[in-house]
């Protein structure tokens, strides 16, 4: 009797103990396996994705668990724009990316990362269209910036449309016709930094524009005639071939459209 009381006792400890230790233990290698992955990785990734090779240089310091996320968004927004743009393009062998949690530094080969946001809810079409796709060095970048907001409207439910309307009856900047310009687009879209409140919301307004525009272009007459624009160094000769009607002629179209569901 006295010999079973001493294993009772024996067996309670051995639980306690356990009960004890075991998620000390689980807790432990969860904290080791949380600090590994909030470690900053200060070099750059390199992987393989839809047969092109991706370098991220990491000066934005993201952790390693962010750059898992990255990765994992960029990789589904690749996807998304292939699709979506049915590979009409040829795409580059390789390309190079720098990474930045400061929207001051937001460039066509800078991906901001938000630490506020969720992965998911990073954007980085601007980035991957602009140069994913061969494209002659001349163009502007008006074609780049409207297929952004196709993409935007329709993966994110950014509502282009909407926000373009809501400056209707306060433009600030060009037609349409004149944005086709290269120089004129540059002049409205980009602004040095840092930048007066105005400059941004002029970069703002073009950027609405545009992709209010081509947003109305894709879903009207096709992502296949668009594409054919994409890489275009004469928009306003090469509209006239691909949509049998002049500049002048669609963005009126495109204006009556969003008279009548807009505003």
């Amino acid at each position: 009797m006295a010999k079973i009381v001493v294993r009772l006792v024996i067996l309670v400890s051995v639980v306690l103990l356990m009960n004890y230790y075991i998620p000390m233990y689980i807790h432990d290698q969860k904290q080791v396996k949380t600090a590994q992955s909030e470690e900053p990785v200060k070099t750059s990734i390199s992987f393989t994705s839809k047969e092109m090779d991706i370098t991220v240089l990491n000066s934005g310091h993201l952790t390693k668990q962010e750059l898992r996320d990255f990765q994992d968004e960029f990789e589904k927004q690749m996807s998304d724009v292939l699709r979506l743009t049915r590979k009409a393009l040829p795409k580059v062998k390789s390309v190079k990316f720098d990474t930045s949690t400061d929207y001051n530094l937001y460039s066509q080969l800078v991906l901001v990362f938000d630490r506020s946001f969720h992965s998911e809810e990073q954007s980085y079409y601007y980035q991957i269209v602009s140069n994913i796709f061969k494209q002659d060095s001349s163009r502007g970048r008006f074609t780049a910036v409207g297929l952004t907001g196709y993409l935007e409207n329709t993966l994110k439910d950014l509502p282009v449309h909407e926000e373009y309307a809501y400056s209707w009856d306060n433009e600030h900047i060009p037609s349409i016709v004149v944005l086709l310009d290269p120089v004129e687009f540059s002049a409205n879209y980009f602004h040095a930094l840092p930048s007066e409140e105005e400059d941004v919301d002029i970069s703002a307004e073009t950027y609405f524009k545009v992709a209010s525009f081509s947003s109305y272009l894709i879903e009207t007459y096709g992502i296949d005639r668009f594409m054919k624009l994409y890489d275009s160094t004469d928009l306003v000769s090469n509209i006239e071939k691909i949509y049998q009607k002049t500049p002048l002629e669609l963005e009126k179209e495109w204006k009556e459209y969003i008279e009548e569901y807009y505003l």
